[in-house]
């Protein structure tokens, strides 16, 4: 069997090569997921299941959850490490990181220089980025394999410990 015995390749005159296309266009964006990595890290599976592989590396979220815009990503290539909170998470690594060498950056849910918490929607709080069990809802270490991120307030971060 040679390589041309399958079926053909998506043929650039087809519909399918249009929706091809805009789909690898958001790939190519210059937006950042929760986890800290640029969506072009980010593949998601015919069955549905999302995967990002930055540098090499695996990181754990399971959610393409864009959240920023930035001129430039290449600072947006850090890991997630110790508690996965503030500074220790790729996202705010990322974040300062390109704060510091200029990079023009955008918001999504606020348009702004600002971001919101995602569950009261306070725009006048400091967020954090916070890795969440997908399943359970709660907090959970950055190793830990399928959580979502998320931005929060620090007050609706604490709500989760106690929230059954």
């Amino acid at each position: 069997m040679n390589d041309f015995d399958g079926p053909p390749p998506v043929s650039p005159m087809s519909a399918e090569a249009v929706e091809v296309f805009e789909k690898n266009k958001v790939r190519r964006s210059r937006y950042v997921c929760s986890c800290g990595h640029p969506l072009g890290y980010h593949k998601t599976s015919s069955d549905g299941i999302s995967s990002c592989t930055p540098f090499k590396a695996n990181c754990s979220c399971v959610e393409v959850h864009p959240v920023l815009e930035a001129s430039d990503l290449r600072k947006f290539q850090y890991a997630t490490s110790e508690s996965g909170i503030g500074m220790d998470h790729a996202l705010s690594k990322g974040y300062v990181a390109s704060k510091s060498a200029g990079t023009s950056m955008t918001w999504l849910a606020t348009g702004g220089e600002r971001g919101c918490c995602e569950k009261c929607k306070s725009e006048e709080k400091d967020i954090y980025p916070i890795a969440i069990d997908a399943r359970t809802k709660r907090p959970v270490n950055p190793g830990f394999s399928g959580h979502v991120n998320r931005l929060m307030c620090w007050d609706c971060f604490r709500e989760l410990w106690v929230d059954v």
